[in-house]
């Protein structure tokens, strides 16, 4: 089994040669982008409802926004803009 400082010395190389992958803020922005799902779901549906007719038009808007958003992380490599 790999000590510590072994495991610290893997992360550290392959962070070095950008085999390096951080799931930790993987996490934490799927979180958040959940959290503020349900929030402008919670808050903008009484108001979609009684405007446009549909509880979710807000939430809709919004999640064509993250996906276009991930869309766009993910299919241009950031090193060249």
């Amino acid at each position: 089994m790999a000590s510590k400082e072994q495991t610290r010395k893997v992360r550290r190389r392959n962070k070095l040669i950008g085999e390096y992958f951080d799931y930790n803020i993987l996490i934490i922005v799927a979180l958040l982008l959940i959290f503020g799902l349900i929030m402008i779901y919670s808050t903008s549906s009484y108001n979609a409802l009684n405007e446009r007719g549909d509880a979710n038009f807000y939430l809709r808007k919004q999640m064509i926004a993250v996906f276009a958003g991930l869309f766009y992380k993910f299919s241009y490599d950031i090193q060249l803009l």
